[in-house]
């Protein structure tokens, strides 16, 4: 896919690779982890995006449910561009 980056004067579109995978899928509950990673952009190499979802709920017919997602910044390498892309998501 293709991101569009806005407020940036030297990068327009960002390449990025996004897997995902299901860890989890049964009638009360949904459990899944997906990495993005940036390619290609001098100093967007250096960190991946985790996100981890998660849909549970009591019963397969339950009115409601509880789902929580968490993303997560796994740095690969140190660059001078951290404290911008940390300040930007």
């Amino acid at each position: 896919m293709e991101v569009q980056i806005k407020n940036n004067p030297f990068v327009k579109v960002s390449p990025t690779n996004k897997y995902s995978k299901i860890i989890e899928n049964t009638d009360t509950k949904f459990h899944m982890k997906s990495i993005a990673k940036v390619v290609g952009i001098p100093f967007s190499d250096c960190f991946t995006v985790e996100e981890d979802l998660l849909v549970l709920s009591t019963s397969p017919n339950a009115g409601c449910l509880v789902m929580r997602v968490m993303l997560h910044i796994n740095w690969l390498k140190s660059t001078i561009m951290k404290g911008k892309i940390v300040s930007g998501t």
